[in-house]
């Protein structure tokens, strides 16, 4: 739960002492509501993420991780420019595994990303991800 006010952002977390629902009730209580970012205009969402010290430092480390990076249910539109710049850029990714649902989303990310000669990108589909299997005997 991300809570806005002025420019200042509050992060209300669960902990071992505490019931998370209560705080957050407590928080909708004093008047607060959580922040979410929503806009289809991704210059908007960098706007909002440079003007908020919690969100400008989330990104800067999404913007830098090392390793893998898994995505899933991202539709990389046009209001993830920022997202997408952000791994494209971002030279310590070793591998990116890019989840797609539809058939227009694959070839949208397929060509959104670029192929290299080390195959860092690397799409799948999500659509039965979560499927159960059959047992085999």
């Amino acid at each position: 739960f991300i809570s806005k006010e002025n420019l200042d952002l509050k992060k209300v977390k669960s902990c071992n002492t505490g019931n998370f629902p209560s705080k957050i009730e407590k928080e909708w209580d004093e008047g607060r509501k959580s922040h979410v970012i929503i806009s289809p205009n991704s210059k908007r969402k960098e706007i909002e993420i440079k003007n908020s010290n919690y969100l400008s430092y989330c990104f800067d480390s999404f913007s830098n991780m090392p390793g893998i990076l898994v995505t899933m249910g991202v539709s990389f539109g046009e209001s993830d420019k920022h997202i997408v710049d952000a791994i494209i850029y971002n030279d310590n990714l070793k591998n990116v595994y890019l989840g797609w649902q539809k058939e227009d989303d694959r070839s949208r990310i397929n060509d959104i990303f670029p192929t290299d000669n080390d195959n860092k990108y690397h799409l799948y589909p999500t659509k039965d991800i979560f499927k159960p299997t059959q047992p085999t005997n």
